[in-house]
Formats: structure tokens, C-alpha cells, sequence
């Protein structure tokens, strides 16, 4: 970069207008090397001198732009004249400032640099000008600016926790402007169940980043989940040393807990499903074994609900099912899981007994509750169902061991004449196999309604039909 001496940029104390023809000649020793607008104005604020870049910004000829006040083509006028004022009086070298000028493409941010010259006689009636175009930095500022407002709830907290800095989402997301949050500690907006485990993370954080699911809220009545990923700043920023970026995941959140529970609910009645059931065996018995307990398994199959379906229609056989599994939760304490695996059949699981006669009671206390009529389109229907039980660890040790084992209960209820319970007895039950085969008739009895010959005719299928 070529350095450029001041005193040749002096002017006498009553400069006259450049021709161009002299200006050419004056401004050769920046006119091809410089990147920047430069330029010289007098006291007023007309242009005197001026090189390619400033000719370009404002779309005009050198002839056209001598004596024309810089102020023209500013956006905004105001800084200019104090400026100068200050200038010519000598109390300041030079002044910057930014601004927007008019030009043939719209309005372009410039950087602007006053200095002030002094002629022979010490006085000051020519200023030079510098322009740096600082449009792309500021249009990239705007973006990043209305990015950070728009997107998410950015907050610094200083080491105590209290908002140093709060973009413009945290009027929607916290209920105040941000400037009105400086100071404020943002426990005030944190769930209670979330304040401790706030504060320990702020207290241990030693890390460079990490990330977790705290509830925020705007008027106490409404909580949001947000995922906060905290960042260890180098360098503090508006007295700031940790940065949270918080983006609001309750509706995402609300759609995986829609679609789990779809996964592991019956889409009819609302109770757990098979998948459901298998998980919270598995943990039951593991606890049992654990602390040496006990727990129960009530396999439930309504009798003759096939006749209920084909003489009423599956609307009412929906219908059925589905204030069966209302009384079945009335049968059972809060700890207990009504589960309901396809068809007509349900579990109840009871998580903690002190003896078998507790599955019992609850058993009696089904088939009773069940036995009292139903009102299914007008018409009048009454059931009955048949409860096989068993219990873990005593009979099984596994999940599925022992849903086949109450199934295989229920099964001998089923042979025994229905509308009762029993409970599971390896040595008095149908071999699985034969349970399984009999299950697999009745399902394709349901389903298509009629059989093979072949099967049509096994005692074990003639019965459970």
C-alpha cells in the first residue's frame, strides 16, 4: 500500500474548484492503486476531488459531482453536519462514522473517515475522505442478527446465573424483552423439578459443551421443553461466560411420546399392549428375584365372544371390549397393569403379592364384575370369562414362560366348562404345543369362520370354540 504524505493534500485558504483536467492529474497517485473511496470536501461539504470508487458508488461523472455537497447523497443526513463542525473548528483530527449513500444499485453501507487539513496559514478548509464499503458486513451482520433472533432463545448467564445477554426470542419464550431480563437469574423461569439439577450443572460445569432437557416457561401457566446445549465461552461476552443455546423440542417430544405410546398401547381400549406387557414382566422379575418377592399373572379370555360378534357385529364387539377393559381397571389397585393382547383377551399383571390367595381375590373379583350385563346398541349381553394364574418366581422364572403359563391356566379353565379360574400346575395342564395348536384353530375360526376337517374335529378345538 502505497503511503500517501498529508502535506501534499494542503490546500490554500481559499481553494477554487478542480477542473477535471487537474484532478486527473492530482488524483493519478491513488486513482488505480486504491480499493477505497477517497476524496477531498471543502468546509461545506462539497466535493472537490474524488476517484473511480466514489464516481461509481454515486453514479455520476467528475464534472457532475464538483461543488455537490456530500450530504446529497446520504440516506441520513444527521451525522454529517456536527462532523464537520468539529473538524473546522480543530477540536477533533478526524471523525468516522458510518453511513448509507444513495447509489445506482440502492442504498450501500459505507464506512466514512473526516480529516482535516491544515493550509499555511493553520487553518482548516479542505478535509480528505476515506469510504470503505461495509455493505456485505453489514447485510451478513443483519443476517446473523435476525438469525439469532428468529431461530432460537439465545441467552449468556454470568457465574452466578443471572442473564447477561437475551435475543429477541426470549420475549415469546420467557414473557420479557430481552433488555428487561439483564440481571434477572434464569432459575426464575426454570420447572422446580428442574432447578437442582440446574444448579449442580452449573456449578460442576467444566466442560466445553453439553446438552439437556430443562422446562422453561412465560407465565408459570405453561411449560415448554427446551433442549439447552451450554457453551464455556473463551472470552466473556457482555459480562457472560456461559452460553445457552435453547431450542424448543415440546412438540417434537409430544410426537415420540404419541407415537411410543401408539407403539405400546392397544389403538381400541387404551391399555398396554403385548410389547408393554413382555418390558414391564421382564422388570417385575427382576425385581422380584431381587428382594425374594412374588408376583401374579391373570391371562383372561372372554367366553363365547365369537357369538357376541357375529350376532351383533364387530362395532358391538368393539364396543364390548372396551367397557370390559374399563371394569377390568376397576378390579385392580394403581401398581397393577391391564393389558389387553389382541382379540378378546386381556392380562392383568399384579407386580407385588404376599400369596397366591391375592391373585385369587382379584380373579373372583373379575369374573364377578364381568358377570353383570353390558348394554351393547340397546340390547342387553351378558359374558362370562375364564382367568388362568401364575406366578413367578414359584412357577416360571421368565417373561414369556410365564405368559404361557397363565395361558395354558386359562386354557384348562376353558376345558373345565369356563366362567372360572385356575391356576397354573405343570403336571394338570395341557402340553403347550396342544394350547398353542388350539389358539391357532380359534384364531382362524375368528377370522375366516370355518376350520379343516382335520381340526374341525380334535376335542381340545371342539372345546375351546
Amino acid at each position: 500500500m502505497k503511503v500517501i504524505d498529508v502535506q501534499e493534500y494542503r490546500r490554500p485558504a481559499a481553494p477554487q474548484l478542480i477542473t477535471p483536467a487537474q484532478n486527473s492529474a492530482d488524483a493519478g497517485c491513488w486513482e488505480d492503486t486504491d480499493t477505497c473511496g477517497r476524496g477531498f470536501l471543502d468546509r461545506a461539504g462539497c466535493w472537490q476531488q474524488a476517484n473511480r470508487w466514489i464516481l461509481r458508488w454515486l453514479g455520476c461523472s467528475r464534472t457532475q459531482l464538483y461543488g455537490r455537497s456530500f450530504a446529497e447523497a446520504m440516506v441520513d443526513r444527521t451525522p454529517l453536519e456536527p462532523a464537520l463542525s468539529a473538524l473546522c473548528s480543530g477540536s477533533v483530527p478526524s471523525v468516522a462514522f458510518e453511513c448509507q449513500l444513495h447509489t445506482p444499485d440502492g442504498p450501500r453501507w459505507l464506512a466514512v473517515t473526516l480529516l482535516g487539513l491544515r493550509d499555511e496559514h493553520d487553518t482548516i478548509n479542505t478535509l480528505a475522505v476515506t469510504l470503505l464499503d461495509i455493505d456485505h458486513y453489514k447485510s451478513t451482520i443483519s443476517q446473523l442478527q435476525t438469525l439469532i433472533d428468529q431461530t432460537s432463545l439465545m441467552l449468556v448467564l454470568d457465574a452466578h446465573g443471572q442473564i447477561c445477554f437475551a435475543n429477541a426470542a426470549a420475549e415469546t419464550a420467557l414473557g420479557a424483552a430481552p433488555q428487561a431480563l439483564i440481571g434477572r437469574s434464569l432459575v426464575e423461569f426454570v420447572h422446580s423439578d428442574d432447578v437442582a439439577p440446574l444448579q449442580a450443572c452449573m456449578q460442576s460445569f467444566d466442560h466445553e459443551r453439553c446438552t439437556r432437557i430443562w422446562r422453561l416457561h412465560a407465565d408459570t401457566q405453561t411449560w415448554r421443553d427446551y433442549e439447552i446445549t451450554a457453551t464455556k465461552l473463551t472470552e466473556p461476552v457482555a459480562g457472560g461466560t456461559l452460553l445457552l443455546n435453547c431450542y424448543d423440542v415440546t412438540e417434537q417430544r409430544q410426537l415420540a411420546a404419541h407415537y411410543q405410546h401408539r407403539a405400546l398401547h392397544d389403538p381400541l381400549t387404551g391399555l398396554p399392549n403385548r410389547a408393554f406387557l413382555l418390558e414391564r414382566l421382564e422388570r417385575t422379575l427382576t425385581t422380584v428375584i431381587a428382594r425374594r418377592g412374588q408376583c401374579a399373572l391373570l391371562f383372561l379370555d372372554l367366553d363365547h365372544f365369537k357369538h357376541i360378534n357375529d350376532s351383533l357385529g364387530h362395532a358391538a364387539g368393539d364396543e364390548l371390549l372396551i367397557d370390559v377393559s374399563r371394569r377390568l381397571r376397576t378390579c385392580v389397585r394403581p401398581c397393577d397393569v391391564v393389558a389387553r393382547l389382541g382379540g378378546d383377551e386381556f392380562t392383568v399383571l399384579l407386580p407385588q403379592i404376599q400369596r397366591l390367595r391375592d391373585a385369587k381375590r382379584v380373579a373372583r373379583r373379575i369374573i364377578k364384575a364381568l358377570q353383570q350385563p353390558f348394554f351393547l346398541h340397546g340390547q342387553r349381553v351378558e359374558i362370562n370369562t375364564s382367568i388362568g394364574i401364575a406366578c413367578a418366581p414359584a412357577h416360571v422364572a421368565t417373561a414369556e414362560d410365564l405368559l404361557q403359563a397363565a395361558d395354558a391356566a386359562m386354557y384348562h379353565v376353558k376345558e373345565q366348562g369356563r366362567g372360572a379360574y385356575a391356576v397354573f400346575h405343570p403336571e394338570e395342564t395341557y402340553p403347550l404345543s396342544h394350547c398353542a395348536l388350539a389358539r391357532s384353530a380359534y384364531a382362524a375360526a375368528q377370522r375366516w369362520g370355518w376350520l379343516p376337517r382335520s381340526l374341525r374335529n380334535l376335542p381340545l378345538v371342539r372345546r375351546w370354540i
